[in-house]
């Protein structure tokens, strides 16, 4: 009985000075400011140090740039799209929606970028089109399709036999794109 009281104390002893000791560590009071510290510096309680209130965070400057297009669909826009589509007769959007449904590295959450050469579901899909549909996925391009990065993948890989490493899906990219085959069409005439 004597052992058990002992250790009940001993244990309670050591909680009450860990969260004692916790709490006097998670603020710090502010040292007397010399002059070397200066007036727009702030004192962080929590870290224990000054913080420069003119530097800039990062979090401001990503609200601040304007968003990177990336040739894909917002997360809305993809499930509005495929539920819009769903009943299609346009080989290319069943195709675009076969290849989203099977695609495997398209929903991995470890893949954090994605590489049409290494998905199957792309070369099953999109890549296997007949070559009569070319024209059809290149006017989608260029009305601005949510899909149109995958489709300029798609296009370059049954033009190129190659999978294109560097394509800007912005509008301006996109439009170069459009130039670009349209120069390459009338070549191969």
């Amino acid at each position: 009985m004597n052992k058990k009281f002992i250790l009940i104390i001993a244990a309670i002893a050591v909680l009450a000075t860990t969260v004692i000791g916790m709490t006097n560590n998670s603020f710090h009071k502010e040292p007397q400011r010399t002059s070397e510290v200066p007036e727009y510096a702030k004192w962080d309680s929590t870290e224990g140090c000054y913080i420069n209130t003119k530097a800039i965070e990062f979090e401001e400057i990503a609200n601040k740039q304007p968003a990177i297009e990336t040739g894909a669909p917002s997360e809305k826009e993809m499930s509005e799209w495929l539920t819009k589509n769903k009943n299609t007769k346009d080989v290319v959007d069943k195709a675009i929606i076969e290849w989203h449904s099977n695609s495997k590295m398209l929903n991995d959450p470890f893949v954090s970028y994605y590489i049409p050469s290494k998905d199957d579901a792309f070369n099953k899909y999109l890549t296997s089109l007949p070559d009569k549909e070319i024209e059809n996925m290149v006017k989608k391009i260029e009305s601005n399709h949510p899909w149109r990065s995958i489709l300029m993948q798609a296009v370059e890989a049954k033009i190129n036999n190659r999978f294109a490493e560097n394509i800007d899906p912005s509008q301006e990219g996109t439009q170069k794109w459009v130039a670009k085959y349209k120069e390459f069409k009338d070549k191969s005439r």
